[in-house]
């Protein structure tokens, strides 16, 4: 009999099989429509609805439509900054390591600590993770090297910049001062050559905008 069942639906298509077996039809029709209703229901608590109150639904997309409003632009800005960056980067052959990026993650992390707080609770107040930390270390990383010879600091600017601000260094520490005092001229100077290094790359570079803010 079984063998029987085999030979008659030898040569038939899928569907037609499915068609000849209502208990097969049935089934699938119960895994489709689960399968549909399944998927309507992440969608709505994952993309749709981002709250509700008191039954009222306050979708995503109006979030997301207020959020635009108020940092749409700089978000959009930075983004933009952050892709010419790194293309830039990849046409000089400019590479930033996971151990670069390792690295100064532990600097922050220590210096964090060394006032008593935590990495994870400084990153929760900021609204970050520890993977958006290290996306903003691997685009500083990428400006440092792409400008290095433009933020250099000579013990000449160091010792003007003490004599102009009458610093007096620490007896015994002249060295740990004038090393902080450099590094701090350093990220001035990266400061002010990475904004208009970038304002330059911008508007040589093709950006199209479909949005106004």
């Amino acid at each position: 009999m079984e063998h029987t069942n085999h030979s008659h639906h030898h040569g038939l298509t899928v569907v037609e099989v499915l068609k000849s077996n209502k208990k097969i039809q049935l089934a699938v029709g119960v895994v489709a429509i689960a399968t549909i209703l399944t998927a309507f229901y992440v969608f709505k608590n994952n993309f749709i609805v981002a709250a509700t109150v008191d039954g009222r639904v306050i979708s995503r997309y109006s979030l997301i439509k207020e959020l635009e409003k108020q940092n749409g632009k700089t978000v959009l800005d930075t983004m933009i900054s952050e892709n010419i960056i790194a293309n830039e980067a990849s046409k000089k052959g400019i590479v930033v390591t996971d151990s670069d990026i390792d690295q100064e993650v532990k600097v922050v992390e220590s210096g964090i600590l060394a006032q008593g707080g935590t990495l994870d609770m400084a990153l929760l107040q900021q609204g970050m993770t520890v993977d958006d930390l290290k996306d903003r270390i691997r685009t500083q990383k990428m400006v440092e090297k792409l400008l290095a010879d433009k933020i250099v600091v000579s013990e000449a600017e160091v010792n003007t910049y003490i004599a102009t601000n009458k610093i007096s260094l620490p007896k015994g520490k002249e060295t740990e001062a004038k090393t902080q005092i450099a590094e701090q001229l350093r990220d001035q100077k990266l400061n002010q050559e990475a904004k208009k290094w970038i304002a330059e790359l911008k508007s040589s570079a093709k950006v199209k905008y479909y949005i106004k803010y």
